[in-house]
């Protein structure tokens, strides 16, 4: 099949027939997967790109149908979109063609033929390329954000398409011919100078001497008064050896030897330096799975000794035996987006491309560290250098907050931040070691051989670092730091790049930038005035311009001013490692702030997380939605937050400690306890009733809270989606919290969260986290004499200690929990509990023993009319008469669940009963049955979210399908259930696998 995107939306069948892709949010999802071909895109990505940042609470649900749609047009083309647990993917297959894909591939031709000076095939590789544009690229999508985001890139693309032709035609004296496209280029990008340089060249060399010079007087009158600067050192090189009468043939020699990268001067960025063309979306790097011959290698390079001196443990068997070589995922590109205004910093930047690129001793480690004081820009520079060197590092770029200067909470330690990091990489929890020298011995053996970079932000101190070194290898680590961290130079032989405030020059350029030159035009002093008051410090001169900015109406001078009469002796930040101008700043833009941003401001230090939503931070200042949204948009305007493409808002390490200062200074305690109060309560309600729409029993619910204080709101959700979506965003958010109140000494609210989020957490499979947790809430429970309470926490334990394989632990905790119930007469947790047993029961396989249990526990939720559990317990019991061989009462059983839920008019958890009656039928033998069953319960889990039961129905569809002989259709639907159980981390996995190898084996058998 062929695929267009460079012009209108166009796809062709095998046969050369068009297929119609209705326009609007079919085409946009077709366009975003097919930008991205062979890699995983997001739900969050594909819903931003279909409704901007104002998605409706069915998006989840509306994209599920949008694919399915999709699907169905594309007939045979269907199976290449796949479901891949965390978004979708479109998976090529061998011989299409997707133009934007086929033309990158034909500039790289055209690239090393030019190189090799093969001009001829270089130019004709980029015309075969050139002649894929069929008028702008997307012109028909409706999405702005996919426009955005891939125009760009494709647009680059073809300019460098274009200039490779070019220099095969000047290579070649074809100078008359390429005059025109020159013309018309130089003309849309005035401020190219690659193209001025090529031109000159064109025309001095077709003899137009005096054209050429006339040229060369018309770029450099345009740069001088649009930039402020001179033509490039190249082109007044030409042109002084023009002068001289030196050939042609010479300069363009020298232009084309050695090829030189082109800069796009005129697309820049808006941190103020010329982009580096973006990295082609379909070319992230694919470097070969490991194999065999990798694992010696990889264990070699995890044991023996250490950049520390300290001995490596070695790969435990249970690991380098596990297969986990061979399944492991590319190492993912995981950078935050580079800032969006750089300015400057030429010379670091050249010392970093040295220390992390260069050519060094192999004694030397692979650690480069980025150190300067707070509000210097450490962070920017780092992410500025490695998007712009993303071909050096084509198997992966990560980056950690180690949270070193935090103002809450204590710096990441380094096991933590192995354990992250193997996340990142896609180590399956099942295969940790359960050591920390195992885990960094792993950690170390994965990224031994990778052309990796790993960014480690806001380092405190060496320990942190020495754990995550690399091997000797290619893998780079770069850490940033306020502190020298000495140990890691004199010890691990580590690279420094140090930072000072900006030169003057640079300082004046990032506030022209930021305010225009409408804005700074004949105003210089003024400018330079702000900038030395600012100490030429980058935050302090950025949010000095965010206070500008928000102020058009008053002169700069007055500004100037204003900011020279603040309080310059305020002491620094964080214990004298800020300069006092950064607070100075702080202090005078903290003044410009409305009432209502300033108080905001100040509260969100009592914020346990690292961002806010907007509800959450209209609750901590008791406000309405729409105005505290409105003051969180003027600190963004004020660059006292930023935002994110979900719309949480975030300040800097260093706003946070002023916030937490003037909270001390102009909030009594009654005040901050009851904002503290209200934000409690906004996540302990919303957790519940998002709880509620799973319709779980025993857990807290609303009755059980205390009432809400005044201005404390909720988050309302609509359905099982939008609460999943909703738990997930607020997830580490929620661990702070808990760890918080448990501090205070909150004690109820301690168990009411714990036991709120414990459903959130066991979606994720993140039982260990759950189980500390408990622990917390057990403690609390008991202080309180809560008995009801401690029976809702050994309920917990119960259901996650046989998922880290300790059933007798939780059926201990169970059997208290039953016991505690039936003290207080809380028939419904007793029930709950019972049906919590059933499921241990299960696991171990005593399917029998579950029952009398789920019976019990039906009898109760059939008295209380509650048709959602009864449709759960019925599904249950349907389950475990399956597994028994029962298979009439398993279908009466499960059609009775699947009756009960239609008849609630809710769809959550409708997944579940789905894959039921599809294993069912398949036991039957009733293969079309199942196969209808189990695409519908792949469906509805898609739609509600839900990847772990996804992944458990597409397994048995691939099953079935296998069966009914169909093995393509088979292997794409394994295919989706591997994907979403690598990213839970499910050992599930492994059996995915085998049933996929089993395949190529059968078919070479009956060969």
């Amino acid at each position: 099949m062929r695929y267009a995107l460079l012009g209108s939306l166009k796809v062709w069948d095998d046969t050369g027939a068009e297929i119609s892709v209705p326009a609007g949010k079919q085409c946009s999802v077709l366009a975003a997967l097919l930008l991205r071909p062979g890699q995983v895109v997001g739900f969050d990505t594909l819903v931003a790109a279909l409704w901007g940042d104002r998605p409706p609470a069915s998006a989840r649900s509306g994209l599920a149908t949008y694919v399915s749609r999709l699907r169905t047009v594309l007939g045979g083309g269907a199976a290449r979109v796949r479901y891949e647990g965390r978004g979708y993917l479109f998976a090529p297959e061998p011989g299409d063609e997707i133009d934007h894909v086929r033309a990158a591939e034909l500039e790289s031709q055209a690239r090393v033929a030019a190189e090799e000076a093969r001009w001829a095939e270089a130019g004709e590789a980029a015309a075969r390329a050139l002649q894929m544009w069929r008028g702008e690229a997307l012109a028909d999508l409706e999405s702005d954000g996919i426009r955005g985001e891939f125009l760009p890139y494709l647009e680059e693309l073809r300019i460098r398409l274009e200039m490779l032709r070019i220099d095969a035609h000047l290579a070649r004296g074809e100078f008359d011919a390429i005059l025109p496209t020159l013309r018309a280029l130089s003309g849309s990008h005035p401020l190219n100078e690659p193209f001025h340089e090529r031109n000159f060249l064109a025309l001095y060399g077709a003899g137009r001497h005096a054209d050429a010079q006339e040229w060369y007087r018309q770029v450099r009158i345009r740069l001088r008064e649009e930039l402020g600067t001179e033509p490039s050192p190249l082109l007044r090189r030409f042109y002084n050896q023009t002068l001289r009468g030196v050939d042609a043939g010479d300069l363009i020699g020298e232009l084309l030897t050695p090829r030189r990268p082109f800069r796009l001067v005129d697309s820049v960025s808006e941190e103020g330096s010329a982009s580096s063309p973006a990295p082609s979306p379909s070319a992230s790097s694919s470097p070969a799975t490991f194999g065999a011959s990798t694992v010696s290698n990889a264990s070699a390079a995890a044991a023996g000794t250490g950049a520390d001196g300290s001995t490596q443990t070695a790969l435990p068997s249970s690991i380098s035996d596990s297969g986990l070589w061979s399944v492991l995922p590319t190492l993912e590109h995981q950078l935050p987006p580079a800032p969006r205004r750089f300015v400057g910093r030429s010379a670091e930047l050249a010392a970093l491309t040295e220390a992390m690129t260069g050519n060094h001793p192999p004694e030397l480690s692979g650690l480069t560290l980025l150190v300067g004081m707070a509000g210097i820009g450490k962070t920017a520079l780092a992410l500025t250098w490695a998007h712009r060197a993303t071909a050096e590092f084509p198997d992966g770029r990560l980056y950690l907050d180690l949270k070193g200067f935090a103002e809450r909470g204590a710096p990441m330690a380094a096991d933590e931040a192995v354990r992250t990091l193997l996340d990142c990489l896609g180590v399956p929890d099942h295969l940790l070691p359960a050591t920390a020298d195992g885990r960094i011995a792993l950690y170390r053996a994965v990224i031994s051989d990778k052309r990796a970079l790993i960014i480690l932000d806001n380092v405190r101190h060496a320990d942190q670092v020495r754990p995550l070194l690399p091997p000797a290898g290619p893998a780079q680590l770069l850490a940033t730091s306020r502190n020298a961290l000495a140990s890691l130079v004199t010890i691990d032989l580590a690279r420094t790049v140090a930072l000072q405030p900006l030169p003057a020059s640079e300082s004046r350029e990032l506030l022209n930038l930021r305010l225009g030159p409408e804005r700074t035009s004949g105003r210089e002093e003024a400018v330079a005035a702000i900038a030395e008051h600012c100490a030429h410090l980058p935050l302090a001169l950025v949010v000095a311009a965010g206070r500008a900015w928000v102020r058009p109406e008053v002169p700069l001078e007055d500004l100037a001013e204003q900011l020279g009469a603040v309080d310059g002796g305020l002491g620094a930040l964080d214990g004298g490692d800020a300069a006092v101008s950064v607070r100075t700043v702080l202090s005078w833009s903290y003044r410009q702030l409305s009432t209502c941003a300033a108080r905001l401001y100040r509260l969100l230090a009592l914020h346990p997380g690292a961002d806010i939503a907007v509800v959450a931070a209209a609750s901590l200042a008791g406000l309405p939605p729409v105005e505290a949204h409105a003051a969180l948009v003027e600190l963004v305007a004020m660059n006292m937050a930023s935002v994110d493409g979900r719309g949480r808002y975030r300040r800097h390490s260093l706003l946070e400690a002023f916030a937490a200062e003037r909270l001390a200074a102009e909030e009594d305690e009654t005040a901050r306890g009851q904002a503290y109060r209200r934000m409690v309560d906004h996540y302990l309600r919303t957790v519940v009733h998002v709880n509620m729409i799973h319709a779980t029993t025993g857990l807290p619910t609303p009755e059980d809270l205390a009432p809400a204080p005044p201005g404390a709101l909720a988050v309302v959700v609509e359905d099982s989606a939008d609460g999943i979506a909703w738990f997930d965003s607020e997830r580490e958010v929620l661990a702070a919290l808990l760890l918080d109140l448990a501090a205070a000494g909150m004690d109820a609210e301690v168990w009411q969260l714990a036991c709120a989020r414990s459903i959130g957490m066991a979606r994720n499979a993140r039982w260990e986290e759950d189980i500390a947790a408990a622990r917390l809430a057990l403690s609390a429970t008991r202080r309180l004499g809560d008995r009801v309470a401690e029976a809702h926490v050994h309920r917990m334990f119960g259901r996650d200690l046989p998922r880290i394989g300790d059933p007798e632990g939780g059926m201990q905790h169970l059997d208290r929990a039953l016991e505690l119930y039936r003290e207080a007469g809380h028939a419904a947790g007793a029930a709950e509990t019972k049906r919590t047993m059933a499921n241990v029961r299960f696991l171990q396989g005593e399917v029998a023993e579950t029952l009398p249990l789920l019976r019990d526990f039906l009898d109760h939720v059939e008295a209380t009319g509650e048709l959602h559990a009864q449709a759960q317990g019925l599904n249950s019991l349907g389950w475990s008469y399956a597994h028994l061989g029962r298979l009439a009462e398993a279908l009466a059983c499960c059609r009775r669940a699947l009756h009960l839920k239609l008849a609630t008019g809710r769809h959550e958890h409708i997944g579940v009963l789905w894959d039921s009656l599809g294993y069912i039928h398949h036991r039957m033998g009733d293969l079309e049955e199942s196969v209808s069953c189990y695409r519908r319960a792949v469906d509805a889990c898609v739609a509600e979210g839900d990847d772990n039961q996804m992944a458990l129905a597409a397994m048995r569809l691939g099953d079935v399908l296998n069966d009914l002989g169909d093995t393509t259709a088979a292997r794409v639907s394994w295919g989706e259930a591997l994907s979403a159980f690598e990213e839970l981390r499910r050992p599930e996995a492994e059996l995915v696998r085998q049933r996929l190898g089993a395949i190529p084996r059968q078919r070479a058998g009956s060969a």
